[in-house]
């Protein structure tokens, strides 16, 4: 991405969305023996979230899994909306 148009745009955006795996995690999956599933998130994306939400901004995730960790997560973050099974 060309950086001084990011910078040029800076002032317009106004929400920021992403998704979960690889992103907010390292991507990896964890499974528990009587089969449940475990993600490592890493404390810093809170921050981020946090200074995000701090500055005036609007976060949002969307994502392909819908686990209740995954919301439970987000909204420690403070997500103002959190789309969970998203296809499409």
């Amino acid at each position: 991405m060309n950086t001084q148009k990011l910078k040029d745009n800076w002032p317009r955006i106004k929400t920021v969305i992403t998704d979960v795996d690889g992103v907010l995690t390292d991507g990896g999956m964890y499974y528990t023996a009587d089969g449940g599933e475990l993600k490592k998130f890493n404390v810093r994306d809170g921050v981020g979230a946090a200074l995000l939400k701090a500055g005036g901004y609007t976060i949002g995730v969307m994502t392909g899994e819908s686990l209740p960790l995954l919301e439970r997560r987000m909204r420690k973050m403070g997500a103002d909306f959190i789309y969970l099974g998203a296809r499409d």
